[in-house]
């Protein structure tokens, strides 16, 4: 079976790569899983390197409105949304959005938990993505 993989970045307020993880996963048939749980391994590798107020992006819009809905389907891909949402009540401040721009350094992560799954960086930035920052840096805030 082909792999997959999940790449996280967590950023500091001003847009700064604070921390990173990959992990490998079978190769899904549906994106939108995939994406399901790329966003519920954010929320726990964001709530294990204690992060209080969490802003979370996912250029898949379907996955954001399942986080923001009242009514889940009864599937694998609700059950990893209520995960998510459930966890996500911890933060002092939690808000997802969805983003049209692609997210060049997790797919980047993605690509790279294939060969070295479940790396953890923090206070650093993988050595995958470093040419790959300035190009999907994310706005910074006034």
């Amino acid at each position: 079976m082909e792999c997959g993989g999940i790449g996280i970045l967590i950023r500091d307020h001003t847009g700064e790569a604070f921390a990173a993880t990959t992990q490998r996963v079978s190769c899904l048939p549906d994106p939108t899983l995939e994406e399901a749980l790329a966003i519920r391994l954010a929320i726990k590798f964001a709530l294990e390197t204690n992060f209080e107020e969490v802003v979370l992006e996912s250029d898949c819009k379907p996955v954001t409105d399942l986080l923001s809905s009242a009514n889940l389907p009864h599937s694998n891909i609700g059950s990893i949304v209520q995960d998510s949402i459930v966890a996500s009540i911890s933060f002092r401040f939690f808000s997802i959005s969805h983003v049209r721009r692609n997210n060049i350094c997790a797919h980047s992560l993605a690509k790279f938990a294939c060969s070295q799954p479940d790396q953890y960086w923090i206070e650093e930035c993988p050595p995958c993505i470093v040419s790959h920052l300035a190009m999907d840096s994310c706005p910074k805030p006034n």
